[in-house]
């Protein structure tokens, strides 16, 4: 029986990640298109965008000097499926399936028990957080999976043959070449783990020090990359450790303490900075975000729906009582899982926010089954009993079909803007007739047109990779496009054109005068004008 319902829950599982697809979320998002575009190039030319030879421990791309986890595993996606929305997104989902069926098994391992399994693979399979961060072609989930079969893999190590670590620093290194809050998680997390069973790692301590030599050998490069200026890059862009603004208010409170000895202590920068990362630590145990909101950032959250099901929470506390009042041995593998979580994104500016903290999950589902099931033993009563499944699983039903109902219908109609949708509508509008103009003039409101145009035409790579002319870098070290081919990209001022030649203009709405004849639009699903495109 155990069988036939863990295959429901993968079907499902599949589904509610791989159908549509395509479509919903309703666009591509830049680095979504970013990630595919540099996968089709591998694919076809063995380099990146920038003509780079594979193998390569970064993408430049923009500038942002993304992990190769992502873009390596899209190739073979891409050269199935073709370039197109479905092959992006596809390892994502994928890995999104594959994550279900590890909290199974890692369940299995830590509490022993089919029926705690089963429920926290059905919470992982309907989870909003997963189910979100698995329709798009987001670095963190696969890196989450990446993480999840790691830690599957030590626990199997620790249980039984130590030859599985050998696997656990596989999945560990990947994960840390796929997403880049994982360079800081893995480690704290498998540092903790080692603290943990110390004791069964010395006495295996020969495939303890094969396993590190081989994590070792392939994070050596990655090592080197985050001692260069380009490393650093991403982590200047986004930390709280950067930001004057703490140093200019310690500098004032110290002046206005009359530079006193203890002003320095109270007042010091490091001070103000450890406040700062403990408050946005905490940001993410917010219940508001967690289970009525989720995150502020549309692409992570529906926006009426929590990263967790309300339904979930009495069961949350509940499990985490119960773990430590029956002194469960996996209670302090999942406390350290759930306490460090967070870290790396307190380390950034923007809090809470639900893509670098993804690898907390399935924790929270894994302790959400445990309680359920715990007060589900606990009634004597069968008839309470029933009680308590029926009425469990109305509200469970009942939340995520709100859930599901969002997603669907008014998600991609309200927030089809946050994915860059109207590009792939411009340009397919206007490739069956761009050998009727000389220059195509595309405005870079919306930001990074290029990059779409690479994707939708199928533009050549090896072609592109030469055409170096109009990519130049600004002060910060981000790429920036002018053109290429007969394409340029700027902003467009109708006054100062110089209208010779045949143009074609596709402008951001209200930057074309009003008496000036449209050849056509380009509308949002909410009927939101998003171009105009005008001749000129």
């Amino acid at each position: 029986m155990t069988k036939y319902i863990l295959i429901g829950i993968l079907v499902l599982a599949a589904t509610l990640r791989l159908v549509g697809l395509g479509t919903n979320p309703p666009s591509l998002y830049w680095d979504e298109v970013s990630l595919g575009y540099n996968a089709y190039s591998i694919l076809k030319t063995g380099k990146d965008e920038h003509g780079n030879s594979f193998p390569q421990v970064t993408f430049p791309a923009f500038g942002d000097y993304k992990p190769p986890g992502y873009i390596y595993a899209a190739v073979p996606s891409i050269a199935v499926f073709g370039l197109n929305e479905f092959a992006v997104r596809f390892p994502s989902a994928i890995a999104g399936f594959f994550a279900v069926f590890l909290t199974y098994l890692l369940a299995l391992r830590l509490f022993r028990r089919a029926d705690v399994a089963l429920v926290a693979a059905l919470l992982l399979a309907l989870s909003p957080w997963h189910i979100n961060l698995s329709r798009a072609a987001f670095e963190a989930n696969l890196a989450t999976t990446f993480v999840l079969a790691a830690v599957y893999w030590f626990v199997r190590g620790v249980q039984g043959s130590g030859v599985w670590f050998v696997l656990a620093a596989l999945f560990a290194a990947f994960s840390m070449h796929t997403f880049n809050a994982h360079r800081l998680f893995t480690p704290l997390l498998f540092m903790g783990f080692g603290f943990l069973f110390l004791k069964q790692l010395w006495e295996r301590r020969a495939l303890i020090v094969v396993s590190l030599l081989i994590a070792g050998l392939f994070l050596f490069p990655l090592v080197q990359h985050l001692r260069s200026d380009e490393g650093q890059l991403r982590f200047q862009e986004v930390s709280i450790f950067t930001d004057l603004e703490p140093i200019k208010q310690s500098n004032e409170w110290i002046e206005k303490d009359s530079n006193v000895w203890w002003a320095n202590i109270i007042h010091n920068r490091r001070v103000l900075f450890a406040f700062q990362f403990f408050q946005h630590y905490l940001h993410h145990w917010n219940g508001m975000y967690l289970f009525v909101t989720g995150d502020m950032n549309p692409r992570f959250s529906v926006q009426t729906v929590g990263q967790l099901y309300l339904v979930e929470l009495p069961f949350l506390i509940l499990g985490w009582f119960w773990l430590f009042r029956k002194k469960e041995n996996a209670r302090w593998i999942l406390l350290w899982w759930f306490l460090i979580a967070p870290i790396p994104a307190a380390m950034a500016r923007e809090t809470p926010h639900a893509l670098r903290t993804m690898m907390i999950l399935p924790t929270f589902q894994l302790v959400t089954a445990y309680g359920w099931l715990s007060m589900l033993n606990g009634i004597k009563r069968e008839s309470s009993r029933r009680w308590l499944i029926a009425a469990s699983a109305m509200l469970f039903a009942v939340s995520v079909g709100i859930y599901l109902w969002t997603y669907w219908v008014t998600y991609p109609v309200q927030y089809a803007g946050v994915w860059q949708y109207g590009y792939k509508q411009a340009i397919e509008r206007v490739r069956p007739i761009m050998d009727d103009y000389d220059e195509i003039v595309m405005t870079t409101v919306y930001g990074r047109p290029y990059i779409y145009w690479l994707f939708y035409l199928h533009y050549p790579p090896g072609v592109f990779q030469t055409d170096r002319g109009r990519i130049f870098q600004d002060q910060y070290g981000f790429y920036h496009v002018g053109g290429f081919d007969k394409l340029t990209f700027r902003d467009i001022a109708w006054e100062h054109e110089v209208l010779d030649g045949k143009k074609l203009f596709i402008a951001f709405p209200g930057h074309i005068p009003a008496n000036v004849p449209r050849l056509f639009t380009i509308d949002g699903p909410n009927g939101e004008r998003i171009f105009d495109v005008v001749e000129g």
